[in-house]
């Protein structure tokens, strides 16, 4: 049975003229939580409009926001700025946001101290997604036989 469990504030901005929309649900490994993305969608800015504007693309920039919210609805906070939510393994949320000093997304990772940078995409790459590696603790046993082989592009905990 589906039913909204995160209900943006508005769902029209006025200035920017354009809907508010929510996507990319992800569900935290414990089945308690949802992230989730909510903004304007990047195709009201210039580069898909084909019509520049500036001004409005920094407006529509700004409304990306990942969300988290119980399962049941309550307790729904903001994250920060940013879309693509995900969940590492041990149950905390991730995001990605352009980042011009970068020159590409910059990946911030909720840790119970606080945010934390990924310093996982390299510098001047338009992109910002990705998945974890499930814990290896968990695969079955067909998997575990090649657990001593860490995967270097996703072994965060060698960093």
């Amino acid at each position: 049975k589906a039913r909204l469990v995160s209900p943006p504030k508005v769902d029209f901005h006025k200035v920017i003229e354009a809907p508010i929309e929510q996507k990319v649900p992800a569900w935290s490994p414990d089945g308690r939580w949802i992230a989730h993305w909510e903004g304007v969608e990047m195709v009201h800015m210039s580069k898909f409009t084909g019509v520049p504007n500036p001004q409005r693309d920094r407006l529509i920039s700004e409304t990306f926001h990942v969300w988290v919210v119980g399962s049941d609805g309550k307790n729904r906070r903001k994250i920060g700025p940013g879309d693509d939510p995900t969940w590492s393994p041990d149950g905390f949320v991730t995001r990605a946001f352009p980042d011009p000093k970068r020159g590409g997304p910059k990946i911030m990772i909720e840790t119970k101290l606080g945010q934390k940078e990924l310093p996982i995409v390299p510098g001047r790459r338009s992109w910002g997604r990705f998945t974890w590696l499930p814990d290896r603790s968990e695969k079955s046993e067909s998997v575990q036989d090649n657990a001593d082989q860490a995967d270097p592009a996703v072994d965060l905990k060698a960093k």
